[in-house]
């Protein structure tokens, strides 16, 4: 099946353009097109997590994945939501609450240190060579990388892998 992941840090300007691109690839592409969303970190190796962008940074991934966890199904909006500006500028339960997440699900579960244990499991998991890629990085169908923060060449890549998809105007 077609699938694409992005890989961003949260707080970058480029990243935080690449989950508009993303959320307007997903919304013409339906089921059709499986998707996810990776954070660049750094697990050191007494657990610790860093990020280009500090400590704000890292906590907004967790709350990302914590929200991934909880509410897939308003996993895509609450990115876009949070990608409006620098993390730093705005309060997360405030994109939370306008699109119908329940914020106390999130607070305990980050409190409890289960947004850590994801972030660690998702850094951990990705493929060694896509730490050498800027953010965002695009991986199409676990094998191919594509660069871009337009929606024509991101979506040029994916069609050149996945020309039966309904988007790539065969």
């Amino acid at each position: 099946p077609a699938s694409v992941q992005l890989f961003i840090m949260s707080d970058d300007p480029f990243g935080r353009k690449g989950v508009n691109v993303l959320n307007e690839i997903v919304k013409s592409a339906g089921n059709s097109l499986k998707w996810d969303v990776r954070y660049f970190a750094e697990v050191h190796p007494n657990g610790n997590i860093k990020s280009l962008y500090g400590p704000g940074e890292v906590e907004e991934d967790e709350v990302r994945l914590l929200v991934k966890k909880y509410f897939p199904d308003k996993y895509l909006d609450f990115l876009v939501c949070r990608s409006k500006a620098a993390v730093a500028t705005q309060y997360w339960q405030k994109c939370a609450r306008e699109i119908g997440i329940d914020t106390q699900t999130i607070v305990e579960a980050y409190a409890v240190g289960e947004g850590a244990a994801l972030l660690r499991a998702d850094v951990e998991s990705q493929p060694f060579e896509m730490k050498n890629y800027p953010s965002p990085t695009w991986l199409i169908n676990n094998r191919y990388i594509v660069l871009g923060v337009n929606k024509d060449p991101v979506l040029a890549g994916i069609c050149k892998y996945n020309s039966e998809l309904g988007i790539c105007g065969k």
